[in-house]
């Protein structure tokens, strides 16, 4: 069974912060994945940028991690 890492944000844009932690995670944590989830609205309600451009940001900004981490649409 996977050890599965969720990192949910509005990733508005996604940044080295959120890639440090993501990396973090992986190196200090028993995680077999972490997966990416950005969200639709933000839950404080705040604006954000259309949905699919972040997607597509956040793809860009993880894509490079290696397999064992990825961006999920939900």
């Amino acid at each position: 069974m996977s050890t599965i890492g969720i990192f949910r944000g509005s990733f508005d844009p996604p940044h080295m912060g959120h890639v440090f932690a993501v990396v973090q995670s992986l190196l200090t944590m028993d995680l077999d994945e972490v997966w990416i989830l950005p969200v639709f609205h933000h839950p404080f309600g705040k604006n954000l940028s259309n949905y699919n451009d972040r997607f597509k940001m956040s793809v860009a900004a993880f894509s490079d991690l290696g397999p064992s981490i990825s961006v999920k649409a939900y």
